[in-house]
C-alpha cells in the first residue's frame, strides 16, 4: 500500500485532534516499542504479584521469570539509543526486581514444600541486600548524576522515550522521563522497608510512591491525545494499592495473611489484607481492558492510520531526529534508500510540506 499525500493529511488531523483520545494505531509490533515494551512489563509484573498473592507455585515462577527475561528488551532499547541515563535505570530495575524475584521464591518454595528445608528466611536476608544495593543505585543517579548531569543524553536519543508531550511540574528533573524513573526509587524504597518490616520507613515512602502514582494520571489526563499512558498510569496506581494493601496485612494484621482463593468470601477472607489485594491486582487490569476495547477497533478499522508500519512508508528502519516546525532529516538504512515511499515522502519533506505534527505522527508509529 502506497502512502499517499491524503494519508499525510489524515495523519495530521489525527496528531492535532485524535480520535478519543487516541493519536496512533495498536499493532502487536508496539509491545517491543520502546514504550510498548515498558508498559508489557507492567503486564507481567502484575501478574507475577497477583501469583504470589495466591500462591500460585507454577505462575508464580513463570511470570517472575517472564518479568525478568523482559529486561533483555528493555535493555536492548537502552543500549540501541545510546541513552546512558536510560542504561543506569535498567540496571537498576533488574537488582529491583531480581531481588523481588528472589523474595517471592523462598516465600512460595516454603508453602509449596512445607515438609522441606524452609529457605525463605535467607531469601529474606539475600533480597534485603540486593534491594539496598539497588536503592543505592537509584540515589546516586537522583543526587550526583542528575544534578551534575554526568550521563549527558543526546537529543536523539531523548526523544526515543520522551516525545515531549507530558510536562514535569518540578524544575529539579531536566525532562519527564527522569520524573518518571524516580517511581521506581521510592518504591523500590518501600519494597525495602517491607522486606526489613520497618513499618516506619515504610509509611515514609509509601507516600511519595502514592502521590506520584497519582501525579502522573493528572498529568496524563491534562494531555493531549495521552488516554495509553492515563490507561497504564492508572493501572499502576491500582497495582500500588494492591501492593499496599498486601503490606498492610502481613503488618498489622499478621494472624490474617494466608493465601485464600479470590472467589472465597468466608468471614476469614473478608479479614484478610491478601485477599483483598489480589482482587486490588486482578482490578488492576481493568482500565487496560477498556483501553484496548477502544484502540484496538479504531486501530483496525483504520480510523487511527495504516495499521502496518510497511504499510506506512517502506519496510525498513525509519528514524526521525531533529524535527523541528517545518521539516526533519528522514534517516534510512540503505537497503531501503532507493525505495519509492521513501522517496515520496523525501520529495514532500524538501518541499517543507511535512510539518512538526506529521513528524511527530510518524515518529509515534515507529517507536
Amino acid at each position: 500500500m502506497k502512502y499517499s499525500r491524503n494519508d499525510l493529511y489524515d495523519a495530521k488531523l489525527d496528531e492535532n485532534d485524535g480520535i478519543y483520545g487516541f493519536n496512533y494505531p495498536w499493532t502487536l509490533s508496539w509491545y517491543l516499542s520502546i514504550t510498548g515494551s515498558e508498559y508489557f512489563h507492567i503486564y507481567l509484573w502484575i501478574c507475577k504479584d497477583l501469583s504470589w498473592t495466591q500462591e500460585w507455585y507454577l505462575l508464580s515462577l513463570i511470570f517472575g521469570t517472564l518479568s525478568l527475561m523482559w529486561y533483555v528488551v528493555l535493555a536492548y532499547h537502552a543500549l540501541s539509543t545510546r541513552n546512558g541515563e536510560e542504561i543506569w535505570n535498567v540496571l537498576g530495575g533488574i537488582l529491583w526486581l531480581f531481588a523481588n524475584f528472589w523474595w517471592m521464591a523462598g516465600e512460595i518454595h516454603d508453602v509449596q514444600y512445607p515438609y522441606a528445608n524452609p529457605i525463605s528466611i535467607k531469601h529474606d536476608r539475600d533480597s534485603s541486600y540486593i534491594l539496598s544495593a539497588a536503592l543505592i543505585w537509584f540515589s546516586i543517579y537522583y543526587l550526583i548524576i542528575i544534578p551534575f548531569n554526568l550521563l549527558p543524553v543526546s537529543k536523539r536519543a531523548l526523544e526515543a522515550y520522551d516525545d515531549g508531550q507530558l510536562h514535569c511540574r518540578f524544575s529539579y528533573f531536566r525532562n519527564y522521563r527522569q520524573y518518571e524513573n524516580i517511581h521506581t526509587m521510592f518504591w523500590l524504597a518501600k519494597d525495602l522497608a517491607w522486606n526489613l518490616n520497618n513499618t516506619s520507613l515504610w509509611f515514609i515512602f509509601l507516600i511519595p510512591t502514592i502521590l506520584l502514582s497519582l501525579d502522573f494520571i493528572i498529568v496524563s489526563m491534562n494531555a493531549k491525545n495521552a488516554v495509553v499512558d492515563t490507561a497504564h498510569y492508572t493501572s499502576t496506581l491500582l497495582w500500588v494499592c494492591g501492593n499496599i494493601t498486601w503490606a498492610l496485612g502481613e503488618f498489622f494484621f499478621g494472624n490474617y495473611d494466608n493465601p485464600l482463593i479470590l472467589w472465597q468470601d468466608s468471614a476469614i477472607a473478608l479479614k484478610t489484607a491478601r485477599w483483598y489485594a489480589s482482587w486490588i491486582l486482578l482490578f488492576s487490569f481493568i482500565p487496560l481492558i477498556f483501553m484496548y476495547s477502544m484502540w484496538i477497533p479504531l486501530s483496525l478499522s483504520g480510523k487511527l492510520g495504516p495499521v502496518d508500519r510497511d504499510e506506512i512508508l517502506f519496510e525498513g528502519k525509519l528514524r526521525l531526529f531533529d524535527y523541528g516546525s517545518i521539516s526533519t532529516d528522514l534517516l534510512v538504512n540503505e537497503d531501503v534508500a532507493a525505495n519509492s515511499d521513501t522517496e515520496y515522502v523525501r520529495n514532500i519533506m524538501s518541499n517543507n510540506e511535512l510539518d512538526h505534527e506529521n513528524a511527530t505522527f510518524i515518529k509515534k508509529i515507529f517507536r
